[in-house]
């Protein structure tokens, strides 16, 4: 975890200021002698991938309007870059003397991401992640080792075999504008079925991790395919995420997770799900998730809350929910 292998079609490497656009890129790995599909060794793949690692804070990175696709990563890693677009910020050699290692003023938009292993679009795991431990979320900390100013806005992913659009480890990033279409695939045991000693069988639509005051809105997530986790949207063990304007439909997880106990002062509000499967919405042992003027349409038979996914604590206020006919 966190060691080894990348096959990157493009890689950007300490770079800043740089704009990478209009590009059909691939990074197939169907006739490599000896590697086996679903390995937990096998190599991690990326269509771009973005590091910062020696040379402090990397600004002005834009990635726009490239095809992406047959990205053949790994199914299980999700902590090196690994799918369609991935951003990481690695450990310096020498934090001392060359600074943290984050990213200021990122935008990732106007792409389209399908058929890659494992994420769609990923932008901001680090190396620093024990400075994010514990529920409130300091902006200090972000302004220290987090990231600045992204925004990930007008893609479409379709078709990755985990999840698909994720923001990490960012101050009050903007999401907007994107499409999760038919995402973990590989989210099974058909597939996920040599992980070796890895594990986290997981994988949502769009999502923060560890995230302050996340604005996501006037995104589309459709047919999310089952698995532990499987729903359009997750507020995931940050502080603040705000959904708005949202639409689901049909994922098999249902619409929308607030997971875990780290998962604090979210709200949702005036989005849209549309025959959600499962279990429409999944407190998962968070605190104080906010659920506000959206609008459920239900099939006959499927609960509110999905099963063994409650625990948490959630206020409704001027819902609708209506029951869809047969």
């Amino acid at each position: 975890m966190y060691h080894g292998y990348v096959s990157s079609a493009v890689l950007l490497y300490d770079a800043e200021y740089i704009i990478v656009e209009d590009l059909e890129i691939t990074n197939e790995a169907s006739e490599i002698i000896g590697e086996q599909y679903s390995l937990g060794d096998k190599m991690n793949r990326t269509g771009v991938a973005v590091v910062a690692k020696d040379k402090g804070v990397r600004h002005g990175i834009t990635l726009r309007n490239l095809l992406i696709h047959d990205v053949h990563g790994n199914v299980y890693d999700k902590h090196m870059n690994n799918g369609g677009i991935y951003m990481t910020a690695l450990r310096p050699k020498c934090e001392e003397t060359t600074g943290v290692a984050r990213y200021q003023d990122v935008t990732v938009e106007g792409c389209f991401v399908y058929q890659v292993s494992r994420w769609g679009i990923a932008v901001g795991y680090t190396y620093a992640h024990e400075k994010f431990q514990g529920a409130e979320l300091d902006e200090e900390t972000f302004l220290k080792y987090g990231h600045e100013n992204m925004k990930i806005c007008d893609n479409y992913v379709k078709a990755a075999g985990g999840d698909g659009i994720t923001a990490m480890y960012a101050l009050r990033p903007l999401v907007e504008h994107n499409m999760a279409d038919s995402i973990a695939c590989e989210m099974n045991d058909r597939i996920y079925c040599k992980p070796g000693d890895k594990a986290g069988k997981v994988a949502a639509g769009i999502w923060p991790w560890k995230c302050k005051d996340a604005l996501f809105r006037y995104n589309e997530v459709a047919d999310t395919r089952l698995n532990q986790d499987g729903m359009a949207y997750d507020a995931d063990s940050g502080d603040g995420t705000v959904y708005e304007y949202n639409y689901s439909r049909q994922n098999e997880g249902g619409c929308v997770m607030f997971c875990l106990q780290e998962a604090i002062h979210n709200t949702f509000r005036k989005n849209e799900s549309f025959d959600d499967l499962g279990g429409t919405i999944s407190p998962s042992e968070n605190p104080d998730a906010l659920i506000e003027e959206n609008v459920f349409y239900m099939r006959k038979g499927v609960p509110f809350v999905r099963k063994n996914m409650d625990g948490g604590k959630y206020e409704l206020v001027n819902n609708k929910i209506f029951e869809l006919d047969k």
